[in-house]
């Protein structure tokens, strides 16, 4: 009986690669190689980044001021817009402007914030990095 499974899955795997073999052309492997390597990179990559644990508000271009993520906190930016941290994470949790894409965006830790109308952006960094990787956004 065991010798029975045992040719039957020997004959599924012949199959498979027959169909690999006759199916496939060599730039077709190479694809699906690329493929599945650049996805274990990205993996790799998401996981060896540092966390970003601090919040940088800028408006009209100019570092309004920076925030660090570990203290929950309601923060009134300017007459338009106020932002709330919870939990590691940041909202824009009121915005004056007429299309309100900025507040519907809701909680995040890593994707930038942006009022257009109100010429406000929220990009985020790490602690340990004093480098200067904050975006320049154009309005």
């Amino acid at each position: 009986m065991e010798n029975s499974n045992l040719s039957r899955i020997k004959s599924k795997h012949f199959k498979i690669y027959q169909y690999i073999k006759d199916n496939l052309t060599m730039a077709d492997l190479l694809l699906i190689l690329f493929i599945i390597v650049s996805i274990i990179s990205s993996f790799v990559i998401i996981k060896l980044q540092e966390p970003l644990n601090i919040i940088i508000v800028n408006c009209n271009n100019k570092i309004l001021n920076e925030y660090d993520l570990s203290h929950d906190q309601i923060i009134k930016i300017n007459d338009h817009n106020t932002i709330e941290i919870h939990n590691h994470k940041v909202r824009m949790l009121y915005s004056d402007c007429k299309n309100q894409q900025c507040v519907q965006i809701g909680w995040t830790d890593k994707m930038p914030i942006i009022c257009v109308p109100n010429k406000l952006s929220i990009s985020f960094k790490s602690k340990k990095h004093s480098s200067n990787n904050e975006m320049l956004i154009t309005y």
